[in-house]
């Protein structure tokens, strides 16, 4: 039934990223660099789909078959070094799915589904952490104080309220926080 479901949704299935390397470079000799290696592999539609997802060793390389029959194929390459951010969503009780959203100076956002029960999103989290090069300054050079202003002073148990209403942030330990996404979310190397 699981699979049934992950058919109609298009969620992403892992398959083996050798075979899907060598079929690639048999089918299309020139699509993938000489040196390029794809490392990690996924289909859609349960596995049975038609368009697949490639993380090589430079990029990420989307196909997505067109028309009947898959005849027509459109590929998105796109290069770690546009990576500008990226994100998941892990799965809710009655998703089916877990999400990883890219953003990139080359191409608009997009959106990949994987099984929930057959991928580990916080895999390809650490995968992306590895491959996207965030030290390369895009930004202003500007320097900007990161400590927010008045964050010494205590607050009135008022104001406690206003915050919890209105869904504003405050200050937290860092290395709490580092703690716990190294501990119970595996994200942080």
């Amino acid at each position: 039934m699981r699979k049934y479901f992950d058919f109609i949704f298009g969620n992403a299935y892992e398959i083996d990223a050798k075979e899907a390397e060598s079929r690639l470079r048999e089918k299309y000799p020139l699509l993938l660099h000489d040196d390029e290696r794809i490392e990690v592999a996924f289909k859609d539609r349960g596995g049975m789909g038609r368009d697949k997802q490639y993380f090589t060793s430079h990029r990420i390389l989307i196909k997505d078959g067109k028309g009947i029959g898959s005849k027509r194929k459109n590929y998105l390459s796109v290069p770690y070094e546009s990576i500008l951010a990226f994100s998941v969503q892990s799965a809710g009780v009655l998703d089916g799915d877990v999400e990883l959203f890219v953003y990139s100076s080359a191409y608009p956002p997009f959106k990949v589904d994987f099984a929930k029960h057959n991928v580990d999103i916080y895999q390809i989290y650490q995968y992306l952490n590895i491959m996207v090069n965030f030290g390369v300054s895009r930004g202003t050079s500007d320097e900007i104080d990161p400590t927010p202003p008045n964050m010494d002073q205590k607050q009135s148990g008022f104001g406690n309220v206003l915050d919890w209403l209105g869904d504003n942030n405050k200050q937290v330990d860092a290395l709490e926080i580092e703690k716990t996404f190294k501990e119970e979310c595996p994200i942080f190397l």
